[in-house]
């Protein structure tokens, strides 16, 4: 019966009972035992569940008399749940409690996780920085901490004064960089993996050196700043590329330049760029496009053709600029602002997800670890490693004595409970640990983290109603629809019996409702162009059997050739069979679902009362229904009599309109 779940009123679920201060919080519109409903709190559910009245009015105040009637019934199941032990009952709260888990875990990381560093990350975003670095590498020759002493002198020798391009020549171990000043181009957040990075570059001034080396996987980076700028997301560009190779294949720079200046001062003087680019431009894919390279971000094209076309405004005309590529000139025709955060929070997710995730989790998990009193019984862990070392994840430790003496064993407490050796190999076995790997340190250190980081994000779910309001509202009304559909069962939906004698009495009272729908049985032959079925057409119109053409284009030759009745709704072959007149007429080629086809009809059956087996299914939901509301209302008058319910009607008016 747990399919009745889906008959719950809609207004069910969606009621809050909130808490109100207004002054129709004293004004009482109904009451039953000892409970009372306040005007405001009508007001609030009604509009709760009514989300286009804004406000009550006269107009509403019928549909609001009927809705109190609803709400009244409510609140009794809600009451009759209470006295009923509900709120006590393990397997509802443990229903209540992973729902809890679940959806509290989800909004906590959103509002506090996600949103918070999205936020930091969109607003970060609106910046980018030239960046120059000095990279020492550790490796054989040099250890870390003679790689950071290094750095760190460099970075003071730079603050007294020495010259950092020089420094960077004579000591960078980026040999990509080491000769043009360490430059690096432009970064802007979600660029770096290296969270520490770039915290370095966007908390150094211009012209300035990070005060510290930072360190990444390979060595120790000395960070300058060289230049902030509003960051452009992208530019749309158009451009005409000059080879430096004549017509000959000769190379001839100067000539090259020439013409490209040449093509310049044309289009300073009015020159349509795009006809330019068609006649001139040797880039022939852009250039059938007028030049046109579409819309680009920062660092996408080589080094000059991308600082010169992020440098100049929409419409203008850059310098002449030489690359590898030859000599070009630049048209900037659009540049796209900085997004919405709304528009930006996929991409700026799946950035975080890339640089800052890791970093900003740990915080979080130390901050939860704080909060609930995380403790790692280190003394329990070593001893267990130390007897461990044969033991293996999964069957080898469960059929161990090695699990009967020590799985009981606390390896680490959250919130004042522990959590021993069996749950965490058992959670390691179901979370994608090697069921037969050797249970090493640095294995059961990562288990226990990441173990003990699922305990501490269920506490918080668990207790993240009590600082967030809109979650208490969600968790309040999933309880009470849990609790509701619990009633309803065992005073409705489980007392339901469809036995066939009922069914058959109902059948016999309503049988004029039960129709079937017109159907028709009909051969076709189908086509994937019109090419082919007017070839099958003309074919028909020249005397060839519909049934010998079936069988010529019909794998299932014998299926096709007895077909079933069909409902008239079933496609539009169907259709446009029962459409012609009489049995052996057949239609013109027409466009069907898949293709094309032509149908022949061969029998019509028209509408007719459905037999009692045909009409079963309606007669079931019809009779559950019925019942389901019989014995509801037997409930119902249960509750008016144990509760004596009343209903100040007067008082609603008078509270909602101002009237007596």
């Amino acid at each position: 019966m747990h399919s009745y779940r889906f008959l719950l009123p809609l207004f069910v679920i969606t009621i809050f009972l909130s808490a109100c201060a207004t002054q129709n919080s004293d004004i009482i519109v109904a009451r039953f035992d000892n409970q009372t409903i306040s005007a405001k709190e009508l007001e609030d559910a009604y509009l709760k569940n009514n989300p286009s009245d804004s406000t009550i009015t006269a107009d509403s105040l019928n549909t609001l008399d009927n809705f109190l009637n609803l709400y009244l019934n409510y609140k009794m199941k809600l009451r009759d749940a209470f006295v009923r032990g509900y709120m006590q009952d393990p397997a509802l709260q443990k229903e209540i409690n992973d729902y809890k888990i679940s959806v509290g875990k989800t909004l906590f990381l959103e509002n506090k996780f996600y949103e918070p560093n999205l936020r930091k990350m969109y607003e970060r975003r609106k910046w980018e920085f030239r960046v120059s670095h000095i990279f020492i590498r550790v490796d054989t020759a040099r250890t870390d901490k003679q790689a950071y002493q290094l750095a760190k002198s460099l970075i003071d020798s730079i603050r007294q004064g020495a010259d950092f391009i020089e420094l960077c020549k004579k000591y960078s171990d980026d040999n990509a960089t080491k000769n043009n000043g360490g430059d690096v181009y432009y970064i802007t957040s979600g660029m770096i993996t290296i969270p520490a990075l770039e915290n370095a570059i966007y908390n150094t001034p211009v012209g300035e050196v990070y005060s510290e080396p930072i360190k990444s996987a390979y060595g120790y980076h000395i960070i300058k700043t060289t230049e902030k700028i509003k960051r452009i997301p992208s530019v749309r560009a158009s451009h005409i590329l000059i080879s430096f190779k004549d017509s000959t294949g000769k190379m001839d720079t100067a000539a090259a330049l020439k013409e490209a200046e040449a093509i310049r001062d044309s289009l300073l003087n009015g020159a349509n760029f795009s006809e330019m680019a068609k006649k001139y431009s040797a880039d022939k894919g852009s250039a059938a496009k007028g030049g046109d390279l579409g819309y680009f971000t920062r660092g996408r094209m080589v080094l000059p053709f991308d600082e010169e076309a992020f440098k100049l405004k929409v419409g203008e005309i850059s310098p002449v600029i030489e690359t590898q590529f030859g000599f070009h000139i630049i048209k900037v025709v659009d540049r796209k602002p900085i997004p919405s955060f709304e528009e930006d929070r996929d991409e700026l997710k799946n950035l975080f997800q890339r640089t800052w995730y890791k970093t900003e989790y740990n915080k979080l998990r130390d901050s939860l670890a704080s909060e609930f009193n995380y403790q790692l019984l280190e003394n329990n862990e070593g001893m267990i490693l130390s007897n461990i070392d044969t033991i293996k994840i999964g069957t080898d430790y469960d059929s161990s004595a090695f699990k009967q003496k020590y799985g009981k064993t606390p390896i680490f407490k959250v919130a004042g409970k522990f959590y021993d050796l069996d749950s965490v190999l058992t959670w390691m076995s179901k979370n994608g640990y090697n069921k037969q790997r050797l249970v090493k340190k640095n294995i059961f250190d990562t288990g226990i983290r990441q173990y003990s980081n699922e305990i501490l994000m269920k506490e918080k779910a668990l207790n993240y109603e009590k600082e967030n309001p809109e979650f208490a509202k969600l968790m309040r009304e999933y309880a009470n629809g849990v609790y509701l559909f619990k009633i309803l069962e065992e005073e409705v939906w489980n007392k339901i019996k469809t036995d066939t004698n009922s069914l058959r009495k109902l059948y016999d009272s309503t049988r004029n409702k039960y129709w079937t729908n017109e159907r028709v049985r009909y051969l076709y032959v189908t086509a994937k162009n019109d090419s082919i079925i007017n070839n099958y057409n003309n074919l028909l119109k020249s005397g060839y059997s519909f049934d010998s053409l079936v069988v010529d284009t019909n794998p299932r030759k014998e299926k096709a050739l007895h077909p079933e009745f069909q409902d008239i709704t079933k496609d539009e072959m169907a259709s446009r069979a029962f459409n012609l007149k009489k049995a052996g007429d057949v239609s013109e080629p027409f466009h069907s679902k898949n293709g094309w086809a032509i149908v022949k009809l061969l029998e019509k059956q028209p509408k007719r009362l459905k037999t009692f087996e045909e009409a079963k299914p309606e007669l079931i939901s019809l009779y559950q229904e019925k019942e389901s509301k019989r014995l509801e209302e037997e409930y119902l008058n249960r509750l008016r009599k144990l509760y004596h319910p009343e209903i100040y009607y007067d008082k609603l008016k008078e509270a909602l309109l101002g009237t007596k």
